[in-house]
């Protein structure tokens, strides 16, 4: 059957493109009378996502690092982010003093490497490594993955103190040595399915984006 535009009330196709967030085209403004804020206030700054091309982003899920500070003073407070899942972001800063205020706002990851580290470095089957386990002369190779939660059986868990928080890394127990017995780890393969696209997306992390104004001077009454 025959599904007419009209019938289904669609607009005309037209050309388009939609890329990744672009710290180079996405902005941020201070809402509000810049000129009234006062010490102990909260001050609501809001972030327009835009992709390459300039055009407003209709998704959220980028990650942002959101930061207020005075050097002079050697002050600063992080943000609260808001995700409208619009593309649109809101961002609270809490005036921790009086004075000139200096807004810096970098975009961490994009929505996409967001989804990426979620749903590839962090799947189990697609970031390995082989654990070398000896002793005596004997020697075995595991298949080593992370872990972060979950259930597993019969694996071999070994921590990296103060760098991988509840994070282990999982081996398959050797069949004659014991999980005492590793020595170090090899990388393995990881698959990656578009290099150039993960380039992109990577090389996109920690750029500042620009804000009008970028500054504002809070007041102590």
């Amino acid at each position: 059957m025959a599904l007419k535009r009209h019938a289904w009330n669609i607009t005309l196709g037209e050309l388009g493109s939609m890329g990744m967030t672009s710290a180079k085209n996405s902005l941020f403004r201070i809402r509000g009378n810049i000129s009234n804020y006062h010490f102990a206030d909260h001050i609501h700054i809001v972030i327009d996502a835009k992709d390459d091309n300039g055009r407003q982003r209709v998704l959220g899920g980028d990650i942002w690092k959101p930061m207020m500070f005075n050097p002079n003073l050697k002050s600063s407070v992080m943000g609260n982010v808001v995700d409208y899942d619009n593309g649109t972001y809101s961002i609270y800063f809490f005036a921790a003093w009086s004075g000139e205020a200096f807004i810096d706002i970098q975009l961490v990851h994009t929505r996409d490497a967001a989804l990426y580290i979620e749903d590839v470095f962090r799947k189990t089957e697609k970031m390995m490594w082989q654990g070398v386990y000896s002793r005596g002369g004997l020697e075995e190779t595991s298949v080593c993955h992370l872990r972060r939660e979950g259930t597993w059986t019969n694996q071999c868990e070994h921590m990296r103190n103060l760098h991988f928080g509840r994070t282990l890394i999982l081996c398959e127990k050797p069949v004659n040595l014991t999980c005492g017995d590793l020595q170090f780890f090899h990388t393995a393969s990881v698959s990656l399915d578009n290099k150039q696209h993960l380039e992109d997306m990577f090389n996109r992390s920690y750029q500042k984006i620009n804000g009008n104004p970028s500054n504002l001077i809070i007041h102590s009454e």
